[in-house]
């Protein structure tokens, strides 16, 4: 069953990412609904894009 991620819950894991100790669960692509698997789809399409585009600015292409 899921829950809702509660204020608490969300400052837990900021703190934890920000001392190196939190890895996100990964979450399997069957326990998605099909409008979660498209987001997912976008969002990885999305930063596989923009990965593209920073390696090839010399900005930031170092």
């Amino acid at each position: 069953m899921r829950r809702f991620l509660l204020p608490a819950d969300a400052a837990r894991m900021v703190y934890r990412l920000a001392r190196g100790e939190f890895i996100p669960p990964q979450v399997d692509d069957t326990e998605l609904t099909p409008l979660e698997k498209a987001v997912r789809q976008y969002q990885a399409q999305r930063l596989a894009d923009t990965h593209a585009d920073l390696a090839v600015d010399p900005e930031f292409a170092q």
